[in-house]
This record gives structure tokens, C-alpha cells and sequence, in this order.
């Protein structure tokens, strides 16, 4: 029997920024102490601890021996959390642990094709199915908590309340042409959320955008000499309905999709992702 740290106790562990951050309330409760005993049913029997006990047999590696003790890997993390969260949580832990932990030019921990090969191995398991659901959706790649929501309101399907635009993608490379290069002083840069085959890319514009005023018109002109179309997004535009909705708008019609007659089923999940963004 083998005695491991997981859920939101392995999360800590494992020290993924971005998940930390949006999911700090819960990992806070949860402490050091969420353990789960792992053994055969006949092992599980003579357990007398409370701790969770699981006689399911996993994929590889799903348990990781370190220097402070056993841990839940990330993959196996992601679906035992999956079995407490609603779909959407899935889907914003997903991008999260498949964030950049130190910027555009460091390693993800994992990605969106690690955590579904490791899913569809743990038949049997609960949250595998909720985990499957939501990893249609994951993406790699970001760089903060809002570059999700912008995703998930525009690239997730009417049903789970986005405008089902496909092809988005985090922080896009972008290689300068010679002139660009020497006005920008860099070769490369990142854009936030990029449709890059439609050439529209999407930059959130957070608090720090107002020292760097220069530098961001610079950015913009080059992107437009590359043939993008810009799309600023700020905070007030996440955070208030009104200013969603009208921005909203503009995105079906710079992508020029329909945005369909809106249901009930539509409006409670925009509102429910609403619900999510970070409040911190």
C-alpha cells in the first residue's frame, strides 16, 4: 500500500503559478493534508485512517516518489479535480497547468496531449469523463488568467457560453520582418490570443499597458504592417456585462459569424463563466 499527497494538497506541491493563483482559496483549505491510500481491495480492507482510500488500478506514473515524500502527478491531479469541478473549472484548470509558469519563454509542466493520453488511459476512474469533456477545449500556452477567459468566451461552443469561434490560439510567435525588428528592437514577439490564419489578434490590456504607451503603438503598427487586425481587451470589458456584451458583438462580427439567437442554456453558461473570472 502507498500512502500519496493529492488533489489540491499536490497542486501545491507541484507549484504551477497560474493555477495557484486563480485556484488559492482551495488549495489554502486543503493544506498539506488531502492524502489518498493506494493498494489492492484486500489492503484497502485493513485501512483504519481516514484517508481516501482507492484500490483502482492507475496508469503509469501516476504516482511520483520524491525527496519529500509520494505525490499525485500532474496528469493524475487534473482528473481527480475534475471529478469535483463543473466543466468550465475543468477546462480553466486545464489551460492553467498547461500555462506558461515563467513566461513565453520557459516549459509548460504539461500538455493538452499529456493529460488526454493519460485520461483515456484511467479507465475506470471518477472525473475521467468530465476530464475528456473539458480537454476538448484546453489549450497551451498562456500567460495569465485572462488570456483564459478571453478563450473561453469567444472559442467555447453557444452551449457552454462562448461564440464558437475555432482556431484560437496562446501568445502566437510572431517573426519580424527586418524594418519591424529595428523599430520594435526585438525580431519576435507574443500575441495574447491569436486567430493567426484570419490575421486578428486579440492583446489584454492590463494596468502596466499605461507605462508602456510607446512601446505598445510600436507593437500595434508593426502588427499592422504584418496584415493583423488588433482587437484590444481590457478588464472593464471582462468584468461588465454591458461592455462584454457590445464587445461580444464586435468579435461575431470581425469573424463574421453569426451570433445566434440566444437561449436559456446560452445566457446561464455566459454567466457562468462570468461568474468564474478572478476576483483577486
Amino acid at each position: 500500500m502507498i500512502t500519496a499527497t493529492t488533489h489540491y494538497s499536490a497542486l501545491r506541491y507541484w507549484n504551477v503559478p497560474l493555477a495557484h493563483r486563480y485556484f488559492a482559496e482551495e488549495i489554502e483549505r486543503a493544506g498539506v493534508k488531502q492524502l489518498t491510500a493506494y493498494g489492492s481491495p484486500e489492503e484497502m480492507r485493513r485501512v483504519r485512517s481516514p484517508v481516501r482510500q482507492c484500490s483502482q488500478a492507475l496508469p503509469q506514473n501516476s504516482l511520483i516518489k520524491t525527496a519529500d515524500g509520494i505525490y499525485a502527478s500532474i496528469e493524475l491531479v487534473f482528473l481527480q479535480l475534475a471529478a469535483s469541478l463543473d466543466i468550465w473549472q475543468t477546462i480553466i484548470l486545464g489551460d492553467l497547468i498547461c500555462a506558461y509558469p515563467e513566461g513565453v519563454h520557459s516549459q509548460p509542466w504539461v500538455t493538452p496531449e499529456r493529460l488526454l493520453k493519460y485520461t483515456q488511459q484511467a479507465k475506470g476512474m471518477y472525473g475521467r469523463r468530465q476530464a475528456l469533456r473539458a480537454l476538448q477545449y484546453v489549450k497551451p500556452n498562456a500567460n495569465s488568467c485572462q488570456e483564459v477567459f478571453v478563450d473561453l468566451f469567444i472559442g467555447l461552443p453557444h452551449v457552454l457560453g462562448g461564440l464558437g469561434v475555432k482556431g484560437g490560439c496562446f501568445n502566437c510567435e510572431v517573426v519580424l520582418t527586418d524594418p519591424e525588428a529595428s523599430a520594435m528592437k526585438t525580431d519576435r514577439f507574443f500575441i495574447d490570443y491569436c486567430f493567426q490564419n484570419a490575421r486578428i489578434a486579440y492583446e489584454y490590456q492590463d494596468r502596466h499597458h499605461d507605462n508602456t504607451t510607446d512601446r505598445d503603438t510600436r507593437r500595434n503598427l508593426a502588427l499592422s504592417r504584418l496584415g493583423y487586425h488588433l482587437i484590444p481587451v481590457t478588464r472593464s470589458i471582462l468584468y461588465f456585462p454591458e461592455q462584454l456584451d457590445l464587445f461580444l458583438q464586435h468579435v461575431a462580427n470581425t469573424h463574421k459569424t453569426r451570433l445566434q439567437i440566444r437561449s436559456d442554456q446560452y445566457e446561464r453558461s455566459l454567466q457562468r463563466i462570468h461568474e468564474l473570472l478572478p476576483r483577486r
